[in-house]
């Protein structure tokens, strides 16, 4: 019986874990972006304007756009300095408007 109860642990933990690892689209952080990128780019030239406001070439971010590469460390950094009011909502999720953000250093 103990045997059962291990092995159902096990089992429990490790769906625990995999819902952690796969969350769902909406939930991370290349969705955000994505959602933001759908609101704000037309469609005829959101490539061409993404590579116009930043240094990454339109097929990355038409690569990106269609899920066929994940965002570059250089997209999420420029994407951000061009939206920086979505800044903490694309990097971790959070929605509170009373956080204050903050530069170490100034």
């Amino acid at each position: 019986m103990s045997r059962l109860k291990s092995l159902l642990k096990k089992t429990v933990t490790r769906d625990a874990i995999s819902e952690k690892v796969h969350q769902p689209t909406e939930n991370n952080l290349a969705a955000r972006m994505k959602v933001i990128i759908e609101q704000h780019f037309p469609i005829e030239n959101r490539y061409r304007e993404l590579a116009r406001l930043t240094s990454v070439g339109s097929d990355s971010w038409r690569q990106f756009q269609n899920g066929k590469q994940r965002p570059t460390m250089q997209m999420i950094e420029e994407f951000c300095q061009i939206f920086p009011e979505y800044t903490l909502w694309i990097v971790t999720g959070i929605e509170d408007k009373n956080l204050v953000q903050r530069c170490i250093g100034n």
